[in-house]
């Protein structure tokens, strides 16, 4: 307390400042009477610049660090602020976490209130989910709760809140597997094709466990996929209860092969009781490990491979130009 007054902080603002953060409730008076019984005078305050101020504002928006790990980052940074000042900041910038009070809830739902309803004249958040609202404010330097921002936003905006409700929040039904080796998921990776590299792969629905992975030249014809399944079933010795894939034209051998397999075990098996059939994006456990693979690592490569790509046509083009004049007007753009 006597720092915060010591940086230039009003008794007033120190007062907000232990019911805030403290709950401690106590007047400026009470405050100084005792500071006057102290014999404690007021230091001139540190200068700070404005570099310091937005970096705060930045911290404080965006990234919402509390003042323990705001001054730590600050200082980090090679900021030389103490705690107190960062408290004077906050105060002089308008920055506060904590509302208390029927008074000021009641103020602070009427300023929410209004700044919901000016977003949504501009067209801005319609259909914004609570994630998003939140987001949006924030950035606009508004520090709002996220549960007291939805309710208003809830209030003034019914409609779109369920229209978001039933139209947009389709989620997946649960994809329960009973052990492992019942389904197994096959699909291919073109991502790569347009570069000479194919890439095929089988995982296991129950533990993720990838079965095999095949990268070459021709990973997705019919003959391939087929070796593909048989050396796996040769050299684990286990074969699946199901395969799942997309109607693909390589995976009619694959289907016919463990339909065979499977019959003889059971004659009596229909082929639809041992292999599923259904759209790739449907095959839940293969796309997801497709979407990590390929933002984990293949997505580097496929900029690399495009950036080459696009260089060696680009200087095989230049080579072969003085060998064909005509082509010379397309490049000036003299015909469409």
């Amino acid at each position: 307390m006597i720092g915060l007054y010591q940086e230039g902080l009003t008794f007033d603002q120190i007062a907000k400042h232990l019911d805030e953060a403290y709950a401690v409730h106590t007047t400026s008076r009470t405050i100084k009477r005792r500071f006057r019984n102290w014999k404690i005078t007021r230091q001139m305050p540190t200068e700070v610049k404005e570099e310091i101020k937005n970096r705060i504002q930045v911290l404080f928006f965006e990234v919402g660090l509390e003042d323990k790990d705001l001054l730590c980052a600050l200082q980090n940074e090679g900021y030389n602020i103490g705690k107190y000042t960062l408290v004077r900041l906050r105060f002089e910038l308008g920055l506060r976490r904590r509302i208390r009070g029927v008074e000021q809830q009641r103020h602070a739902n009427e300023l929410v209130q209004r700044l919901v309803t000016q977003e949504l004249q501009k067209g801005v958040i319609d259909g914004y989910g609570r994630g998003y609202l939140y987001t949006h404010f924030r950035q606009q330097g508004h520090i709002i709760g996220r549960d007291r921002l939805f309710q208003a936003y809830r209030t003034i905006n019914p409609e779109a809140v369920e229209r978001r409700r039933r139209d947009l929040q389709r989620h997946r039904g649960e994809y329960i597997v009973p052990g492992p080796n019942f389904i197994w998921s096959v699909d291919g990776y073109m991502k790569l094709k347009p570069y000479g590299v194919e890439v095929y792969a089988c995982i296991d629905a129950y533990s993720r466990y990838v079965v095999w992975v095949y990268v070459g030249i021709s990973a997705c014809t019919a003959v391939s996929c087929l070796r593909q399944f048989l050396e796996t079933l040769e050299t684990i010795e286990q074969q699946p209860r199901f395969v799942r894939s997309d109607r693909g034209v390589e995976t009619v051998m694959l289907a016919d092969a463990h339909y065979q397999l499977q019959t003889l075990a059971e004659p009596e098996l229909q082929f639809q009781d041992c292999y599923l059939y259904g759209t790739s994006t449907a095959n839940q456990r293969i796309e997801a490990w497709w979407q990590q693979l390929s933002k984990g690592l293949l997505f580097q490569w496929r900029v690399s491979l495009r950036t080459q790509y696009k260089t060696i046509v680009v200087n095989l083009y230049i080579e072969l130009l003085p060998e064909f004049t005509y082509a010379r007007p397309l490049l000036k753009g003299q015909y469409m």
